[in-house]
């Protein structure tokens, strides 16, 4: 005890009446020393005092705070000097204390010239929080030795504005240390009280191709956006928003999600996604939601809600799950709908679909503006042109896949592997006429449209006004016809062939009914709970001008080259301007029109329409990250408006989703983004404003693999991208590289954004065993060029490594011309016919040989206009072949059948014998293409047309025939002569029609089956082919399309269109006639539904004794007719007919 000893020191040394302190001023008489204090006030944004908070919308109000600290130094001589400190922290160590200081401030200089400088020092509230305190310290002086001086007489008052967050209960203390030399320590504090809060977490969708790559993988929050800067910098600008929400409290992952999604697949799909990875009660993401104590719902997962809010593309996966059931995307009848959404906010969104909906559905045009990924929207086009080389939908060179026009149409037009968001962008029926006729009269929908099958109903589909995407669509089903008969295509056979039994399903999102039923899962208050953020000031395109899809647009003979339009087709008119454009402009965001945008024209509840706001001054993609439209989403959400951005006077914002534009509150629902501006400066801290780096024009390489490997790509300079497997870590050295490893689809994504030229290593390690591919392609403003594709087997720890080369333009990268013809078409006999050819080749320095080959020994070269004239009536196969100075050759075709004079001009003939011509060729034109290099020079210029005489014609083989009870086939002669013509007078100059004794379906069944007739109502079951026994499917014109087949099927069928194929002008089929063959099995949804019509009715069909020639030139000999009834029937499986026989038939003449 040291008291005693104090006591002496002061009686004999120190005290008070000791004779030394004579004359000096005694300190300890306060009225007679006035000393410096210290204040601590905190205030809300009223200026009134706040001594605790409540609990509203479950946040704790009123937001935000201000403590002031006022030191003040007293009059005399002597300035007061001293090192200050404010802390804010709990008030006990267990408090869990969450806020966020975002400004600090001085009334003025503590002295003159000489500013002070405060730093603060944030303790997180978790790990890795940049925007939540546990407390928060500051030191705040004006020289180096860390001292703070008040000017004798003067106060100096000290600012911070935070905002507390939702948390528990606790109280919030305010605490400032002044430790004078002179004086001696001074302090002051105040505590507030704060509640508990019980807030909504938040789920944020973002729009098409604004994550890199489209996967179901969900990352940390915020991590999202590597390797993505040019994204996240130049179009999107989600960051302010995502800042301002963790300023105010929400937690990544924790309150606030990001959701990653397949942005080519189905919203439907993306809904079902939704509620499997993160919003089911029994998942772990609401698990752990619910054991947060400042959440509604807190201990109970199943009372958990979220808040959606999605960004373009995002709206359409966001009201899928709103509106729909979970399982949908299974192809199930669908649970109970999902209850769990509280409040949604649809920004720019394509409520009503969008003008580019049509275009990237017919002809392919997918980037959607430069909106979306890039400048060109490249994340969208590689990734989609990358997934239709791995679904095979291309043609292989030597070491890369070539995605052709009518490979991309196909694939897009594929509901289940394809990209198939782009048919949820169609318009509907009430967005308006967007397609109008580009010729007088501008008539709206000349051609029909194409429905929406998520926002609109099946009811408004009726095949002719409104059609299907996906389901009647001849060009497809030939596409899918012809690929699924390649020998060679397993892998395509196993994926796309139940593409033939599809049919599409309507969700009907915008229909009156699903409207109302999507009130009632929102606590039965649109206009309380859902609100759109649009823009309406930019020209968008709300229309289109096209074409007759039938004649090809202004290219009148181009109507068979993909794309197809089935709408209209649209015309790349670059110098149209005025009423003539092809763009139909009008209000928007320069992408999704107003109309779109901000539904509210769809039939809504009465009384009960969404709330909206116009955010003016803004463009698609940046509309996010505004001052406005980050405070219309948190007064939505919160009922708070936000100071981050606007500075402690909040009430100077008036506008935004939920705020009455009539109440004092509010002067309008619309207003531009720069209104803020002139609070920027005291909202926003230093540090949340980098200066951002400037980026170089846009180019990517985007290299997937899918299997078990893992990929590594080395610069030319040394500098690595993808999975270092040694290491085990994954490396982004490459500037603006990203490397994502998506677990869930066993795939990886490498890109490298401003990618510069040379020669790359790639490296594939394999992880495991099985089967794997990988493919890259390059893009920049020139073109998208393939640069490799493999499939193959790989073993664990098995290494693959090959270069490539990165052009210093993608157009220099060699692939094939695309080549084009016109329709098929009919000649007579010794006319000149005119033939269009076209070809289109992304390299421009190519130089390119022209061929055509007219299937009779002619061959043309030189020209893209040739003429010809043909010397033989029969059907023959016309092909241009292009050859491109990469020794690349491209080929189209098309079908001409030349016939005799027609009966007004010459006698009718008689056929006594047959003469086959060379090249029969019935196929639907088919483009191949043939890697040849070649060290020959190809000459840049097109030389004048060169022709070969034509060669003698090929001898039809002499024809064994089958036994038949009806007739006996009668042998062709074989002839290398033309057929010989013996005229007959007819006394008019019009046809005589010939009497139809027999509607023929176009099925053959062989003679051998009828050589012992089965019992009459015995069911026999026969396979297709061209054996003994076997059946085979009927040309009648030799019109290879599935089309054709399901109109001569369908009652009562068209027989009436037969033409022999060696006798054209002999239209009645009858005994000893030739008929037409089928390429392929067809097993199209069209077939189908007329033989499901053939049923157990009666039928008549011819009986082939003997068949010649192959494929495309397969010919079916006719030796009798019988009477039939199918009654079942298995394609393309067994492609297996099973029939009653009811006995012979007599038909023709």
């Amino acid at each position: 005890d040291l008291t005693p000893l104090i006591s002496e020191i002061n009686t004999e040394f120190v005290h008070p009446t000791d004779p030394i302190f004579q004359n000096c001023e005694r300190f300890d008489e306060p009225e007679q020393n006035p000393q410096p204090t210290v204040e601590v006030t905190v205030t809300n944004s009223l200026n009134q005092p706040v001594d605790a908070l409540k609990i509203e919308n479950g946040w704790p109000v009123s937001n935000p705070l201000t403590t002031t600290v006022t030191l003040t130094c007293p009059p005399g001589d002597t300035n007061c000097v001293g090192k200050f400190n404010l802390l804010i922290s709990g008030s006990t160590p267990d408090a869990n204390a969450r806020f966020y200081v975002y400004h600090s401030s001085h009334s003025a200089p503590l002295r003159p010239n000489n500013s002070p400088f405060c730093q603060g020092r944030p303790e997180p509230s978790s790990i890795g929080s940049l925007y939540s305190h546990k407390a928060y310290s500051a030191d705040c002086a004006h020289d180096a030795l860390n001292n703070l001086e008040v000017t004798a007489g003067q106060s100096v008052s000290l600012t911070w504005s935070l905002w507390v967050q939702p948390s528990d209960a606790y109280q919030l203390q305010f605490s400032a240390d002044w430790d004078t030399y002179a004086w001696g320590h001074l302090r002051d504090e105040h505590l507030i009280e704060v509640p508990q809060a019980q807030i909504t977490p938040i789920v944020f969708l973002p729009g098409l191709g604004a994550t890199q790559g489209p996967s179901y993988e969900q990352l940390p929050f915020g991590s999202w956006k590597w390797g993505q800067q040019y994204i996240n910098e130049n179009t999107v600008n989600y960051d302010e928003l995502f800042v301002t929400l963790q300023k105010m409290g929400y937690e990544g992952d924790k309150t606030l999600f990001f959701f990653r999604y397949h942005w080519l697949k189905s919203a439907v799909l993306g809904a079902d996604k939704l509620w499997e990875l993160r919003l089911n009660p029994e998942s772990e993401t609401v698990q752990q939601v619910a054991q947060i104590p400042w959440v509604d719902g807190y201990g109970d997962p199943s009372n958990v809600k979220f808040d959606l809010i999605g960004h373009s593309t995002g709206n359409l996966l966001a009201r899928a799950y709103m509106q729909l059931p979970y399982g949908l995307s299974l192809r199930q009848a669908g649970g109970p709908p999902r209850t769990n959404i509280r409040r949604y906010i649809g920004i720019a969104g394509p409520q009503m679909g969008l003008v580019n909906g049509y275009t990237g559905l017919e002809g392919q045009d997918i980037h959607l503006e430069g909106y979306l990924g890039s400048p060109f929207a490249g994340l969208v086009r590689l990734h989609a042109d990358i997934l239709a080389r791995r679904e095979g939908y291309c043609v292989w060179l030597v070491n890369f896949c070539h995605v052709r026009a009518k490979d991309a149409y196909a694939f897009t037009h594929n509901p289940i592997h394809g990209t198939s968001i782009i048919t949820e962008f169609l318009p509907t029926a009430t967005f308006g006429d967007y397609l109008t006729r580009y010729e007088t009269p501008h008539d709206p929908f000349p051609y029909g449209r194409t429905a929406n099958p998520l926002l609109e109903a099946s009811s408004v589909v009726d095949g002719i006004s409104v059609i299907d995407p996906y389901m009647d669509n001849a060009f497809v089903e030939e596409y899918l016809a012809e690929r699924l008969d390649e020998w060679f295509n397993d892998r395509f056979q196993e994926r796309h062939a139940g593409l033939l039994d599809y049919e599409t399903p309507y969700h009907g999102l915008n229909e009156q009914s699903k409207l109302a039923e999507w009130q009632t899962t929102l606590d039965n208050s649109l206009a309380k709970n859902v609100c759109f953020i649009h823009n309406d000031e930019q020209e968008t395109k709300i229309g289109l001008r096209v074409t007759d899809p039938n004649k090809g647009g202004f290219w009148s003979w181009l109507g068979s080259a993909a794309p197809y339009w089935r709408n209209g087709r649209h015309k790349p008119f670059d110098n149209e301007v005025g009423e003539e454009q092809e763009f139909l402009n009008g209000p928007g965001d320069k992408l999704i029109a107003t109309i779109s945008a901000n539904p509210l024209t769809l039939p809504w509840p009465e009384n009960d329409k969404p709330v909206d706001v116009s955010i003016a001054g803004t463009e698609h993609g940046p509309i996010v990250g505004v001052p406005n439209s980050i405070q219309s989403i948190t007064f939505f959400l919160t009922q708070f408006k936000t100071p981050f951005l606007i500075g402690n006077d909040v009430k100077l914002f008036k506008g935004g989703c939920g705020i009455d534009p009539g109440s004092a509150n509010a002067s309008t629902a619309t207003f531009r983004s720069s209104a803020s501006d002139q609070f920027s400066n005291l909202a926003t801290a230093p540090e949340d404003d980098p200066e951002l780096e400037q980026q170089p024009p846009y180019r990517m390489l985007l290299v997937a693999a899918h299997g078990p490997v893992e990929i590594m790509m080395v610069a030319p300079n040394g500098q690595r991208v993808g999975y270092d497997v040694n290491r085990g870590e994954e490396l982004r050295e490459i500037p603006y590289s990203d490397y994502f490893r998506d677990t869930l689809e066993a795939t990886r994504y490498l890109s490298i954004d401003a990618v510069a030229a040379g020669d790359y290593q790639v490296v594939v390690i394999g992880t495991g065993t099985g089967e794997v591919s990988w493919h890259g392609s390059l893009l920049d403003e020139s073109a998208l060029a393939p640069l490799f594709d493999e499939f193959r087997s790989i073993r664990a720890g098995e290494v693959v490594t090959f270069s490539t080369n990165l052009p210093t333009q993608a157009n220099q990268v060699p692939v094939p011309p695309d080549v084009y013809v016109e329709d098929d078409l009919e000649a007579t006999l010794g006319e000149e016919i005119v033939l269009h050819g076209l070809f289109m080749d992304q390299n421009p320095t190519d130089t390119h040989d022209i061929g055509w080959d007219f299937g009779d020994g002619t061959v043309v070269t030189g020209t893209l206009i040739p003429t010809h004239t043909f010397d033989q009536v029969g059907r023959f196969t016309i092909t241009l072949t292009v050859t491109d100075s990469h020794g690349y050759s491209s080929s189209d075709s098309l079908l001409v059948t030349v016939k005799a004079a027609p009966i007004s001009q010459v006698p009718t003939p008689t056929t006594t014998s047959t003469a086959l011509p060379t090249e029969t060729n019935t196929a639907t034109p088919v483009a191949t293409y043939t890697a040849t290099p070649t060290a020959t020079p190809i000459s840049t210029e097109v030389s004048p047309p060169t022709t070969t005489p034509s060669a003698p014609s090929t001898p039809l083989p002499t024809i064994i025939s089958t036994p038949w009870p009806i007739a006996t086939a009668t042998p062709v002669p074989t002839s290398t002569s033309q057929p010989t013509i013996t005229p007959t007078a007819t006394p008019t100059n019009t046809p005589i029609p010939h009497p139809r004794t027999c509607e023929l379906a176009p099925i053959a069944l062989h003679a051998n089956l009828m050589n012992h007739p089965p019992t009459q109502g015995t069911v026999v079951e026969v396979s297709q082919g061209t054996r003994v026994g076997n059946f085979d499917w009927l040309s009648w014109d030799g019109n290879q399309s599935a089309t054709a087949l399901a109109q001569s099927l369908t009652p009562p069928g068209d027989s009436y269109r037969y033409s022999n194929p060696y006798a054209p002008n002999d239209d009645i089929l009858s005994l000893g006639d030739w008929v037409y063959g089928r390429v392929a099995t067809s097993n199209s949804r069209m077939v189908r539904q007329a033989l499901d019509e053939l049923l157990n009715q009666p039928i008549i069909v011819p009986i082939w004794n003997t068949v010649e020639g192959q494929g495309e030139n397969m010919r079916y000999h006719i030796a009798g007719f019988a009477q039939i009834r199918l009654t079942h029937y298995d394609l393309p499986g067994k492609s297996r007919l099973s029939f009653r026989y009811d006995g012979p038939a007599t038909c023709g003449n």
